[in-house]
């Protein structure tokens, strides 16, 4: 079985194999939307929606439409050729908190860093509703249906 903790190094590990080739494409192309919008998913999926890395990694490639009009596109990929570069940094850090405090055994749930002590999160496909503390309980058959059928139909799915 890939533990949480494996599948997270080696997805970090590839976004980081990629950013050397990206500095070869311009800040709003294809391929670098894709890593980009990749990368974001991966840290919410690991860390949780408002963790501190999601929004660091937002931040670093907010090239607002404001700069269009007051440089260049040879200036607006310099800004971005050293995004990536801190981007390279900022992901190597995170590789490294994983690497050294992740325990093994824990999925990515018990690994978020829950902001509020009232949140708690429901994980459908094991049917369990998580604490902040990362104690589980398994939900009823009849309520993870409800809830289930209640995503599929909502704008949440």
């Amino acid at each position: 079985m890939i533990t949480a903790k494996k599948k997270a190094i080696d997805y970090i590990n590839s976004s980081l194999s990629m950013i050397e080739p990206l500095k070869e494409h311009f800040f709003d192309s294809i391929i670098f939307k894709k890593w980009e919008r990749g990368v974001l998913i991966s840290l919410q999926y690991f860390f949780g929606p408002r963790h501190e890395y999601v929004l660091k990694f937002k931040e670093l490639f907010e090239i607002k439409k404001d700069l269009y009009y007051f440089f260049t596109q040879k200036e607006i990929q310099a800004l971005h050729l050293k995004n990536l570069d801190e981007a390279k940094m900022f992901l190597e850090t995170v590789l490294n908190e994983i690497e050294i405090f992740w325990d093994e055994e824990k999925s990515f749930h018990t690994n978020i860093n829950f902001e509020q002590e009232n949140s708690f999160m429901i994980n459908l496909d094991g049917k369990l509703i998580i604490s902040p503390s990362g104690k589980e309980v398994k939900l009823p058959e009849e309520i993870s249906t409800i809830l289930i059928d209640f995503i599929k139909n909502s704008d949440l799915s």
